[in-house]
């Protein structure tokens, strides 16, 4: 039983769903869990708080009446944990030195968990025009205050919205997603999107690292530590700007 973590729900929950469908096929003990709030809260929760993780998300899934999770269920139940969290310098509370902590602190996914980082946050997953975008390697997004990436995104985009990488789904009477089945046609379509934006976005990762636009000769090239470090070098520090990167394609290059 593995267990993922996102940030939010409305989209994340959404987009993952969809990607489960595809890269999990049959797998029905997933537990897909919506913190709610933004990774610098959970920095503060952790340290100065004083709280653990494991009470942490196990509170927050007993209030989502997650179907199978009850009292005595424990953190080590689930055989791997993911967080999914955005960059987000938005936050008054955001600071490098926190996101450098997290991810010390969240880097096995059999232990504390494993954190991924959407650079700046989830929408760019479709931060992209048409695919294949050969210049996807290039894209970076200026951190300044009034910016929003949320807007930009959408402007530049050649997708509107995320049915190039989604399917349509509908919630049951628990409230969770359940994807409603979609033809053939419509399965290879959106998997061929996916394959499409994890090698752009793992190109892009061993660039940022290594400045080679290709795929990296082993994972931990692209390590999320890497890509962090190379990222406040090359990119925050410097220029002020972020290169736009999105986390759960990088999880599905770690993960098979």
């Amino acid at each position: 039983m593995i267990l993922f973590i996102l940030e939010g729900k409305k989209r994340e929950d959404y987009i993952f769903k969809s990607m489960e469908y595809i890269y999990f096929p049959g797998k029905k003990d997933n537990v897909i869990c919506s913190y709610g709030n933004n990774i610098y809260n959970l920095y503060k929760r952790l340290n100065e708080d004083g709280e653990d993780i494991a009470s942490i998300i196990l509170t927050k899934l007993l209030q989502d009446k997650e179907p199978g999770i009850t009292e005595n269920t424990h953190i080590s139940d689930f055989a791997e944990v993911y967080l999914f969290f955005d960059y987000d310098n938005q936050d008054q509370s955001s600071s490098d030195e926190k996101i450098n902590e997290m991810l010390s602190f969240f880097d096995d996914e059999t232990g504390n968990g494993k954190l991924y980082i959407s650079y700046p946050m989830i929408e760019s997953i479709y931060y992209t025009k048409k695919l294949p975008d050969k210049n996807y390697y290039t894209y970076v997004y200026l951190l300044q205050p009034k910016m929003h990436f949320k807007t930009e995104a959408n402007k530049f985009s050649d997708y509107k919205s995320f049915n190039f990488i989604a399917f349509r789904a509908k919630k049951n009477k628990l409230g969770k997603l359940h994807i409603e089945e979609p033809t053939s046609e419509r399965i290879k379509q959106i998997t061929k999107n996916w394959n499409l934006l994890q090698e752009q976005n793992v190109c892009k990762a061993n660039y940022i690292c290594s400045k080679k636009n290709n795929m990296p000769q082993n994972k931990a090239q692209v390590s999320q530590k890497n890509i962090f470090e190379y990222q406040k070098l090359n990119y925050i520090q410097q220029k002020k700007e972020i290169a736009i990167l999105n986390s759960f394609t990088m999880f599905l290059y770690d993960y098979f």
